[in-house]
Formats: structure tokens, sequence, C-alpha cells
């Protein structure tokens, strides 16, 4: 036990919220047609930990149930796990469950026979590490959090920038220089699709316009080779580096990822912090992948997200096609393509405060994404209080004429779909602002469907305007629905 707690202490950054050291309570009630009812208790304590093949061990540390008792599996929900062991009639057995914000669980069991029932509840309550472990060890993450950090993004079509998921997770604010090669000016930017499965987000620019016939590469989606030269722009610690682009080249070492992962390349180019969300090219000027880690154990090894999961991404989420498809530098040199595509990878500015960004607008309406410069963006809004943890609010943005909900909501089932409410409405200032059309999101009956269980599938609602001075909202689908995010802080 002793030894177990100190790992448990000393690793808690790295623990998944299954493992620790649990009491254990088993009522077993047993209904006889001769005997009558019976009832037996058993209390032990256990401990759940990281073994091999992504299994927790559960392991009894005393009396008869002494040793390994069964394992853990990991479901794709939120905290959601299944347990695998021995069930009442000796056969094996696999519980589902969801751990709890107290970290404690309940195991259900009924066996019945001709002559008699048997009721199993199991109930695992969490001694260690605590939850004042926990709590303060959040305190001191969100003390550490970084108030402002960077990445890379590159242009797709009609005012899109593609990056990483990572790059812009937890935003409040997010900025873009080097549009059309101005780094003096900063556009806010929006996240409207995102999949954080493979790590992916895309952008539209606020109060810029990308020429869509100056874009000098193509996206190729199909698969590269092994061997195949490549080379990679961006913006990576811009810190001590500058803020000049850089360049480095390489090969494709293989076309999986870490630990086998098909969505990614390995690549040898160097790449650094702040090269994530940046473009991969062929020796064509193709974009093949977008540069998204580092291996942190081994020189010259970083991965690229391949391409084909942007055009999967864009595909589910956005009806027409954004991404650029004439290349004209396939012919020439290596100086000539960084020249042309330069002016198309951008740095991005991420912040936690909403107030950080800047933008300059060119006019004072863009008339290609409708923002007006009184119009309010709220990247990442915080929600007090959500009933279905699939979902994440994007952003809000409050028009004059409307307001605007960018969500994004994450499948859990091997057949999973989702819909919306006709009658769904946000709450502001006590006044309901009820839905007036959907993007991306089909109405109840209908079904929109999840093409693969983990897919994360973004969409957007138009509600009525709502005032501009509002400070918080509710977004109610209807009393039923898990479909509610209560405290929106509009701050």
């Amino acid at each position: 036990m002793k030894e177990a707690k100190a790992y448990f202490t000393d690793h808690i950054q790295q623990l998944d919220p299954i493992e620790g050291i649990y009491d254990v309570e088993n009522t077993i009630e047993i209904y006889s047609a001769y005997a009558g009812r019976e009832s037996i208790e058993q209390h032990f304590v256990c401990a759940i930990h990281k073994g091999l093949n992504d299994l927790y061990a559960v392991y009894s540390f005393e009396g008869d149930t002494k040793g390994l008792i069964g394992s853990v599996e990991k479901m794709s929900g939120p905290k959601s796990y299944a347990l695998l062991k021995m069930g009442a009639n000796g056969k094996p057995k696999k519980f589902h469950f969801q751990l709890n914000d107290l970290f404690s669980f309940e195991l259900n069991e009924e066996d019945r026979n001709r002559s008699a029932k048997c009721i199993v509840t199991t109930k695992f309550i969490k001694k260690f590490p605590t939850i004042d472990m926990y709590a303060e060890l959040e305190q001191a993450e969100e003390t550490n959090k970084p108030t402002q950090w960077s990445g890379t993004g590159f242009a797709l079509t009609n005012n899109h920038i593609v990056t990483n998921f990572h790059v812009v997770e937890e935003a409040k604010s997010i900025s873009v220089q080097g549009i059309n090669g101005n780094f003096n000016n900063k556009y806010s930017a929006t996240v409207i699709a995102t999949d954080k499965v493979n790590d992916l987000a895309i952008l539209k620019i606020n109060g810029a316009n990308i020429s869509n016939s100056s874009i000098p590469y193509s996206v190729k989606t199909t698969t590269s080779e092994v061997g195949e030269d490549i080379f990679v722009l961006g913006y990576p610690l811009t810190s001590t580096m500058g803020d000049e682009i850089k360049l480095t080249t390489g090969v494709i070492s293989s076309k999986s990822g870490f630990q086998g992962d098909l969505s990614l390349y390995q690549i040898s180019a160097p790449i650094q912090p702040g090269n994530s969300g940046g473009p991969l090219f062929d020796a064509k000027g193709n974009i093949v992948g977008i540069v998204s880690a580092k291996h942190r154990g081994a020189e010259n090894v970083g991965y690229a997200i391949k391409a084909s999961y942007l055009r999967t991404l864009m595909e589910s989420t956005i009806s027409t096609n954004i991404l650029p498809q004439m290349n004209r530098i396939s012919a020439q040199n290596l100086s000539g393509k960084v020249k042309a595509v330069k002016d198309f990878v951008y740095y991005i500015v991420c912040s936690n405060d909403p107030n950080t960004c800047t933008t300059f607008y060119s006019n004072e309406t863009n008339l290609n994404n409708g923002l007006n410069t009184s119009d309010k963006i709220y990247n990442y809004p915080s929600v007090s209080s959500r009933y279905d943890k699939s979902l994440t609010l994007i952003s809000v943005v409050i028009k004059s004429n409307e307001t605007v909900l960018t969500i994004s909501c994450k499948n859990d089932l091997a057949n999973g779909w989702m819909n919306i409410d006709r009658n769904a409405y946000i709450m502001a200032n006590g006044s309901k602002y009820p839905l007036t059309r959907t993007e991306g999101i089909a109405y109840s009956p209908s079904y929109t469907y999840f093409s693969y269980q983990g897919e994360s599938k973004t969409f957007k609602l138009h509600f009525q305007a709502i005032p501009q001075n509002t400070t918080s909202i509710d977004f109610v689908e209807n009393a039923n629905s898990q479909w509610r995010l209560y405290g929106i802080s509009l701050k």
C-alpha cells in the first residue's frame, strides 16, 4: 500500500482519472425460494493502475480477494470505462460504467436461475489520490498556464486557414499575421471546424481577403511514399529564433506515425514548438500534410497529419471544397517555391485573454464573411454547467441581426447521429431568442450521421439577435434534451 501511494503521488500529473486506490464495498443479496433472503457484505481495498495493452489492472491488497481481480478498459466517451471480471455466474463479464466527479463508480449485476436470484452491488470509492490533491494540481496547472502561445497555419480558399487543434484549443482570442505578406496587421480568426482526434482545426479570417487565384500550391490527399523529399515552413520558437519564416527539409521516413498511427507521416525535417499547424510540402510543392509534433526522445523525428484527414474534416463540416487545387510552382527550384508560398503561411498567436487580439479591418464591412467591426466574437467561452460532455462550444458571435453559436459534437457511439429541435433557443437577460436556421446539422426528426466512432462534427446555430451588452447566455434545445449549456460567459 505504501509503495502504491508513493507511485500515485509521484505520477499524479500523468495518471488517468481511473487510476488510484479505492475502498470497495461489495453487497451480495441472494433470494432463494428455499432459504429466503441472505445478505453478504464484503469490504476490501484495491488499486487500479496502468498495465499492458492499454488496460488498467485491478489489484486487491487484502483478504480473500487479494491479488489481481480484474482489469479496466478505457472506452471512447468522457470518463467512460468497462470493468472486465468474473461475473456472479463464474463467467467473464464486461461491466460498463462512468467515473463521476467524485472519482467513484458503482457496478450492478443480477444473476437468476430457477431456484434463486443473486444481486451484486459493488461500490468503488477513490481514496487516493485525494480530491484535494487533484484540486491543488489543477490550481498549479492553471497558475502555470501560458497566457499567450503561437503556432503556424496556411491558407485554404475562401478566407480559410488550417492549423492544429492543439494550437487553438482553449484560446479566447486568435490573431493571424502575415496575410498577403503583411506582418504589421493582425486579423482575428474564428474556429469553424475541429477534429480533436486528428488534431486539426479550420479557421476563418475576419476582415482580410485571401485571393483564391493567388494561392500557388495544391493540397494532395493521396498517400505519399517513404523516401520522398519534403520541406516544412513555419514560425518555431519565435522568442529566440525571431519571427521570420523558417525552412527545414527532409524526407518521409514512414507512412505511419507514433506507435504506428496511420493518420500520420513520420518525417526527418527538424521541427520545433511553433511549427505546429504548418504545411508539409512534397518536392513538387503540393501540400501533403500538416505538421503536428516532434518526437522528444529522438533526433529529427517529427510527425505530420496526412492531408486526407483535412479533406475528411472539410467534407463533414463545410458545404464547399476549400482545398486549393492548382499547383503553379512544381517546376521551380526550392528557393523559388519558398518565395512563392511564404505569403500564404501564417503566424498564429492565441491567448486566453479575449481582448488580446486587435483586428485591423481594410473596410468597414467584410462582405466575404458577413462580419462588421461592431460584431463581437467570443472563442471558447467558459460554460458554468453542461449536461452533455460530448459538446464543445467553439464560439459565440453577436451580430446586429443575429447571434451565432458554433458547436462541436463528438460521437461516442458505433452508429451515432445528431439533430436539433426547431424550438431550441438561447436565454439572455430573462428573454428567449429562438433558433432561426442551422448549418451542418439536421432538424429533428431528420438525422445527421457520423461516419465513425470518435468523429467530431462542427455545426452552427443561428438565433435571433441578442443585445450587444449581454454578458451571459444559456443554450437550451428543449427541457428533455441533454443539449443544454448554462452560464456561457460573454466577457
